[in-house]
């Protein structure tokens, strides 16, 4: 979860698949956990229960509040099945320290640019 400006409220979720490291990166209108929820969610349905639990076997998260709703965002919205395995991770891990890197601080892209 990334926010590029301490007054704004919108922030960057950043999911990367570890072998072939392609990146999703969705921007949300806040670090709600019910926020991080619906982007799940919509994710799956774009990609389907099929290919969002084979590309997200397991997801690594920081400590942050917004990942609290662990079960919602394990349990598949469309099957109701298991999505996907939570694992706690480090705050600043190696990937996150570039994604920090690449976006200025005071700018989030356009839904358009996304």
């Amino acid at each position: 979860m990334y926010s590029g400006h301490k007054e704004s409220r919108e922030c960057l979720l950043t999911l990367v698949e570890r072998k072939t490291r392609l990146e999703v990166i969705l921007k949300l209108p806040n670090r709600a956990a019910v926020a991080v929820r619906q982007a799940f969610d919509q994710l799956e349905r774009q990609l389907g229960s099929e290919l969002f639990r084979t590309m997200f076997r397991s997801i690594a998260l920081d400590n942050g509040v917004e990942f609290s709703l662990v079960y919602d965002l394990e349990r598949a919205v469309l099957t109701k099945d298991t999505r996907t395995t939570l694992l706690p991770e480090d705050t600043f891990s190696n990937w996150a320290k570039l994604i920090c890197k690449a976006i200025p601080q005071n700018s989030l892209p356009t839904q358009k640019s996304v």
